[in-house]
C-alpha cells in the first residue's frame, strides 16, 4: 500500500499540468483494472470520440513481439488483435458518418501528430465490462455508438444493456447485443448475416500473448459497431453498463464478462 501511495505522489502522476496526462491516465487505468463497479470520468471531444483510456482494464490491442498477461479472453494463448492493422481514425462500413478513434489515441500524438505507437505498450487498450459508469461533460446526443466485440467461447451473440443518465435527471436502460470476435460457421458462410452484424473491423492476423503473431484465414477475428439510439435527444451525464446479476432482469447473460469495448462516440 505504501508503496502505490508513493507512486501516486510522484510528480509524473501527480502534476499532470506540467508532464501531460499520460502518466496519470495509465496509473488510473491500471488502478481501475482491479476493481469491480466504479466511476470514471471520461473526456469527450467536440467532435463526439471519447477518450476511454481511464476506464480501460484488458489489452485488446497490441504489438508485435511484445509480452502482454492473457487477460482479454479465456483463450489459453491470450489472444488480442494487432495494432498496426488498425487506423488512427476508425470509419464504420456501413455508417460513414459514425467515426472512433484509436484507442489512446489523445495520448499517443500529444502534439497533434502521427500517433507514437511504440508507446502503446504501456496503455490498456479495452473496456471489458464490470459495472463501470463513465461520467462525462454533459453534451447533447441522439445515440451512442459502440466498437465492440465479444469473446465468449461459445461464439454466440450476448446480450447486455447500457444505463443513460440525462442532465435533465431522466434515466432510461437500452438493452443491447453484442456480436462474437470469432463467429460460427453457419454465420461465417452467410454474407448477408455478417453484414447485419455490422462488423467494421476484420482480421486474419491474431497476436498471443508471448508476442507471436498467428494467422487464421479461414476464422477471422472481428469488432463490430454497436448503436444505442436515444429514445429522445438529451444532454447526456453519464452511461452506465451494468455487469451480470441473475437477481436482475435483463442482466442474466453471463457473458456480459465478455463483452470488450474498444472505442464510444456520441452522435448529435
Amino acid at each position: 500500500l505504501q508503496a502505490c501511495l508513493d507512486v501516486q505522489r510522484s510528480p509524473l502522476i501527480a502534476q499532470p499540468e506540467k508532464y501531460g496526462g499520460r502518466w496519470q491516465a495509465i496509473w488510473q487505468q491500471h488502478v481501475n483494472a482491479h476493481r469491480r463497479t466504479q466511476v470514471i470520468r471520461i473526456a469527450v471531444e467536440q467532435t463526439g470520440q471519447a477518450d476511454l483510456t481511464p476506464a480501460f482494464n484488458v489489452y485488446a490491442l497490441t504489438r508485435d513481439f511484445v509480452r502482454y498477461p492473457n487477460n482479454l479472453s479465456s483463450a489459453r494463448e491470450g489472444y488480442s488483435f494487432p495494432e498496426k492493422r488498425i487506423a488512427d481514425r476508425i470509419e464504420c462500413p456501413q455508417h460513414p458518418q459514425v467515426v472512433f478513434h484509436f484507442p489512446c489515441l489523445p495520448l499517443l500524438s500529444p502534439d497533434g501528430g502521427p500517433s507514437q505507437r511504440s508507446d502503446l505498450e504501456w496503455f490498456r487498450t479495452g473496456l471489458r465490462i464490470a459495472g463501470q459508469k463513465l461520467d462525462i461533460e454533459p453534451r447533447p446526443a441522439r445515440a451512442v455508438h459502440l466498437l465492440a466485440f465479444n469473446t465468449t467461447p461459445e461464439r454466440r451473440r450476448v446480450k447486455a444493456q447500457a444505463r443513460i443518465l440525462f442532465a435533465d435527471g431522466r434515466e432510461s436502460v437500452f438493452p443491447f447485443e453484442v456480436p462474437p470476435w470469432r463467429q460460427d460457421e453457419k454465420t461465417a458462410a452467410d454474407p448477408l448475416e455478417r453484414r447485419r452484424l455490422d462488423p467494421v473491423l476484420r482480421d486474419t492476423e491474431i497476436h498471443t500473448a508471448n508476442g507471436a503473431a498467428l494467422n487464421f484465414p479461414w476464422a477471422p477475428f472481428y469488432m463490430y459497431h454497436v448503436a444505442l439510439l436515444l429514445d429522445s435527444p438529451g444532454r447526456v451525464d453519464e452511461i452506465y453498463f451494468p455487469a451480470a446479476d441473475p437477481t436482475t432482469a435483463g442482466l442474466q447473460d453471463a457473458g456480459i464478462g465478455d463483452v470488450c469495448i474498444v472505442a464510444l462516440t456520441l452522435e448529435e
